[in-house]
């Protein structure tokens, strides 16, 4: 069940989205007073669609008032360069795992480490930086981390697949049915269930640690295509240069299948099961906000 808690309809995103979530973390912080670690919120929403400024900004306000916060991207735990050229041996048919992206590209070991070292110390923690620029745009892992000093009240992790899990058949198997054929027929129906099992499943590990979920979805993923073309306009605008649009959408359509998958699952389902359960995360919110082609928010509601 879906209870909607608020409508807004000409914000843009960014400092709305920002003084709209942030009354839920000082809610969430009230209902933590005298709590030893901090919270772990979880931002998801596709490429382009404002987590990253989402989050910048909420460290900010939260700076404001005194709130030591740290912001983290699912983006910064990539395998490292090497890693990412063997997996990509290891799987010559799957175009999948050819380069960062997708579910087995990330080291989440390294992320369940780090989450549970700024909940328990000891500080210094030595936060992963991916070099994105490095080798030719393929990327590395900085030598250089980012580091979080002393203890935070609020960690915010934010990712474009954080939250999701593959549908399932009867009998245990990813269940693809809902993924255009076209895209099945492109990549491969047992490259995308490859990806979409065990190594998907691997990061329920960090769901599971979240207290809160924030999920910034449009009414469709086809967007995604018009907002990533949208940054790399600005890039060649600003830097001259960046990935053309034909470009965009190669680049692009490697993520569709994942986002055909999962992205159902997740707008029908709390992240943690049906709330009350103990098991499933009692007590933990699942926000959803809904914004349309231009990133403004159209609808706010709590997911049971």
């Amino acid at each position: 069940m879906d209870h909607t808690t608020e409508k807004k309809t000409d914000d843009p995103v960014g400092w709305s989205t920002c003084t709209t979530v942030l009354p839920w973390i000082d809610k969430w912080l009230a209902g933590a007073t005298g709590r030893a670690t901090p919270l772990l919120i979880g931002i998801s929403s596709p490429q382009g669609g404002g987590k990253t400024t989402l989050t910048r900004n909420l460290v900010t306000a939260l700076a404001s008032r005194g709130i030591r916060a740290v912001a983290m991207s699912l983006d910064d735990f990539y395998l490292p360069h090497a890693d990412l050229v063997a997996l990509a041996a290891a799987n010559p048919e799957n175009r999948l795992v050819h380069g960062r992206g997708l579910p087995g590209t990330h080291d989440v070991g390294l992320l369940v480490r780090t989450l549970e070292q700024l909940q328990h110390g000891p500080f210094p923690v030595n936060v992963p930086v991916y070099d994105k620029s490095a080798h030719g745009g393929q990327g590395d892992r900085s030598p250089d981390p980012a580091v979080v000093a002393e203890p935070v009240r609020v960690v915010l992790l934010e990712g474009w697949m954080l939250g999701f899990r593959a549908p399932r058949t009867a009998n245990g198997e990813v269940d693809v049915s809902g993924v255009p054929v076209s895209l099945l027929d492109e990549y491969g129906s047992a490259n995308v269930c490859a990806v979409a099992g065990a190594p998907l499943d691997a990061y329920g590990a960090v769901h599971a640690m979240l207290d809160h979920f924030v999920h910034l979805t449009p009414r469709s993923v086809q967007v995604v295509y018009a907002w990533r073309a949208q940054q790399e306009q600005e890039l060649r605008a600003a830097r001259g240069a960046g990935m053309s649009d034909d470009q965009v959408r190669a680049f692009v359509g490697r993520y569709m299948p994942l986002y055909e998958l999962c992205v159902p699952v997740l707008l029908r389902e709390r992240l943690w099961g049906p709330s009350g359960e103990e098991a499933a995360g009692a007590g933990k919110v699942h926000l959803r906000i809904l914004v349309d082609d231009a990133r403004r928010i159209e609808k706010v509601e709590t997911v049971d």
